[in-house]
């Protein structure tokens, strides 16, 4: 499915997530909003990777051992802004970014406002 603004509030219907390195602290996302995928698509991804990390991260295009040993899944509940990543958002890894709504890996993702602390909720990938 080509992702366009008609079908873009498919990728993230029940709220968006996305994994981080660390818990996250302040408000998550700089100027140009934070990346996000389905909660759906993530807990494929996660099943898939069968406890092994540096497969989360090839899937979502980050470099190997980014997401360290024990990531955290953040889950941001308003989507109201999303919208298709324009490559120029901070985090946009450039050797990494494909246009059209895809990470490298082939996971569509997405771009919300930066979600302000109280707005988002968070869990450790490895309890």
């Amino acid at each position: 499915m080509k992702i366009n603004l008609e079908n873009l509030e498919q990728i993230c219907p029940l709220g968006a997530v996305k994994i981080m390195p660390n818990e996250p602290t302040g408000t998550i996302g700089g100027k140009g909003g934070t990346f996000v995928v389905s909660g759906d698509e993530l807990n494929e991804i996660i099943q898939y990777a069968d406890g092994d990390v540096s497969k989360i991260e090839t899937i979502l295009g980050l470099d190997q051992g980014y997401l360290g040993e024990n990531p955290v899944v953040v889950t941001i509940e308003d989507t109201s802004s999303i919208r298709i990543p324009s490559g120029n958002e901070l985090g946009a890894w450039q050797e990494y970014w494909e246009p059209g709504g895809y990470t490298s890996g082939g996971v569509k993702e997405a771009v919300v406002n930066p979600a302000a602390e109280g707005t988002y909720t968070y869990e450790h990938l490895f309890e």
